[in-house]
Parts: C-alpha cells; structure tokens; sequence
C-alpha cells in the first residue's frame, strides 16, 4: 500500500492531492461506506500526489541538464607563449584529464547534497574551462578558488563579518590582527568561506553582476556575506579546505553535518600542516592545546561549543537553502543554481584572468572552440 510522504519542496505534489480530495462527490451512503469511500479517496489522491512529486524531480533534472549542456563550450587553443612553466604544465595536465572524464561520466546521486559536492568548485572549473585551461591556470601559481573571486577575501570579510579583532570562528581561540604572513605565522587572520565559494556563489548567489561591475554592494547582499564569510586563523583555514560541511536529510534537504565538524576539530588540534608551514603550524598546535587545557570545562566542553557556533553559522545557510527550496520548489531552485552556475564566467572581468581560462574579451567571440559533454547532475 502507499504511504502517504510529506515534503517540503513539492507544492505541486500538496495541490494535485487536495485538489484530488476537494473534488470527490459527496456521497449519501451509510456512515461506513462513505468512509470507505473517503479511504479510497485519500490512497487516490496520495497516488496522484506521489506521481506529480516525481515529475517535478524528473523536470528538475532534464532543466538542470538542458540548461548546462547548453551552448557551453571551452576554448582548448592555447596561443603559443602563454604556457610559462611548461614542465609544470605537462605535470598537472595528465591528471586534470582523467579527473575531467570521471566528473563527465559518473552518475551521481540524485540528492541536493550531491549537486552542490558535484558542482565543487575544481569540478566546476574543468567543466567550465577544461583541463588545459586548468592546467595552464595552475602552472601560474594560482589556485582554482581565485578564479571565482571577485575582490580580495580581506574586503569580503569586512564587509560580511567586520574588522579582524576577535575569535576565529572554527577554533575560538582569539585573533591577532596584527598578525602577518611572514614567517608562515599559522595565527594570522584569513578571511574564511564557510561554504565554498562556488556553492556560495550558486545557493547564495554571492556576487551580483552590480556589485562585481561597480564595487557597490547593497544591503541585501551585505546580509548575504554575513552568512558566507567569517574569520579564521591560517592554520584552521587552511586544514578545513573548500570541504561541504553538510548531510542529505531527503534527496531535497539538507542540513549541517556535526560529525565531519567534529573530524575537522580533531584535525585542528592534532595535525599540523606539512612543508614550508611545518614549524610555524606546529608552534600553533601547541598554543591551542594549550588554550584547550585552560577552557573552563577542558576539551569536552570546548568541543560542545565549537560544534553549537558551526550549527549556528552553516544553520544559517541550510535554513536559507531549504525556505528556498520550501518557497520555490525543487524545480525552481534547480533553474536558479543553474542560471547561477552559467553566468559565472561572466562574472569574471579581468582582462588577464579571462585570456588565462579561454574567455574572449568583453564583446569578443571564441576563435576554436569544441564542445564537451556535462554529466545528468540530478
């Protein structure tokens, strides 16, 4: 028998059901037949409702497929000259390649949580760019997430979350906004996305075309950047990386996952970055564990409180996703990640960046151009 399935996100689906119920006959049978009758109403209009709740996900799909297969094309002629490091280049290129097949052939999940994972920003950029331009981008020293930055994390962070004084949101341990790079000094302010940047971009819809052409930014978005940006010490940053922090509650919700922040915290406390950084991040550790040891109620309770700010802030975002979604439904904010997604490149303003990843120059065209296939996402 079919069971009745509450949803958030499919209006539809509540509609096609009461407008089931409301138009059933009044019947002038006996009070067991017509509640008989009224049963077999209810599994009617739950069948229906189910059956429109699918087609709302399957229209979800094919939009979110139309619209990305659509006219997307990558510019893989790189002019002679521009590769500087070419040992570099014919380094990270053959990697890039197979990661780009795998992200256009595998099949993943049909959850939210799995198109904004699937949308990350490296995957992101190899579907947008392809793996030359990708490898080209990184043999300049420069990191995928600077492709999708618009000004610098410092300005971001003042205009979201304030000056530099205060605690670092992850580990909450205070800030010195003194503090400076030199040195490698793991304590030192960074401007910390607490979702990644593409999937701020995409479900925040961070950066407005306004804001990136005139450096204005309205109330509105500023309320935006107070969810998206806070800041962190260097150490905690840079070991929480661009990872999604959250966990499928249905296919179309999702909420904050407080056992990958408790992963991270662990990470924090106990494993000091490698390399160039080793001494400066080792020095760190031992200051926080020092920290930890003097917080009234020790370790358990310093982990408690760490974990109630990170559901506070990524609450924030899962509560602004999902009324979305509640709002709009599925399909809708479907079309919304996706005009999101596709207005990206455009975004992107500066001259240099723009001939790095193969875009033409404002008002310009693509000279050879060759189409790639983009996975079924949902």
């Amino acid at each position: 028998m079919l069971q009745r399935q509450e949803s958030l996100t499919d209006p539809i689906a509540a509609e096609t059901r009461t407008g089931v119920l409301e138009t059933a006959p009044v019947s002038a049978l006996s009070p067991r037949l017509q509640a008989l009758q009224t049963r077999k109403r209810g599994l009617e209009a739950d069948e229906k409702a189910e059956s429109a709740r699918k087609k709302t996900r399957q229209d979800a799909a094919e939009l979110f497929k139309d619209l990305t297969t659509a006219s997307r094309k990558i510019d893989t002629d790189i002019p002679e000259g521009m590769i500087t490091d070419k040992a570099e280049y014919d380094r990270l290129l053959p990697g890039l390649q197979a990661e780009y097949q795998r992200i256009v052939t595998e099949s993943p999940e049909s959850t939210l949580y799995s198109l904004l994972e699937h949308l990350g920003q490296k995957e992101f950029a190899l579907l947008e760019f392809g793996p030359e331009r990708i490898a080209l981008w990184l043999s300049n020293n420069h990191t995928i997430r600077s492709i999708w930055e618009h000004s610098e994390p410092t300005e971001q962070c003042r205009s979201g979350a304030g000056g530099e004084e205060g605690q670092c949101w992850i580990c909450g341990m205070a800030i010195d906004p003194e503090a400076t790079h030199e040195g490698y000094d793991q304590g030192a302010p960074e401007c910390e996305h607490i979702l990644p940047i593409i999937n701020a971009v995409q479900v925040l819809s961070l950066y407005s075309e306004h804001a990136v052409t005139t450096g204005v930014i309205s109330k509105a978005e500023q309320n935006k950047y107070s969810l998206e940006y806070a800041w962190a010490h260097s150490h905690c940053n840079q070991l929480k990386s661009d990872d999604i922090y959250l966990k499928s509650v249905n296919p179309e919700t999702v909420a904050p996952d407080p056992r990958k922040w408790d992963a991270l915290l662990t990470k924090i406390i106990s494993n000091p970055r490698g390399g160039k950084f080793k001494e400066a991040s080792e020095e760190f550790v031992r200051k926080l564990n020092a920290y930890i040891a003097r917080y009234p109620g020790g370790m358990g309770k310093w982990r408690e409180d760490r974990r109630k700010v990170f559901m506070e802030k990524y609450g924030k975002i899962t509560d602004h996703i999902n009324n979305e979604i509640r709002r709009t439904g599925l399909a809708t904010f479907v079309l919304q990640v996706t005009v999101a997604s596709k207005t990206l490149s455009g975004r992107i303003t500066e001259p240099a960046k723009r001939q790095m990843l193969g875009l033409p120059a404002r008002g310009g065209k693509r000279r050879k151009t060759r189409r790639h296939r983009l996975p079924k996402l949902l």
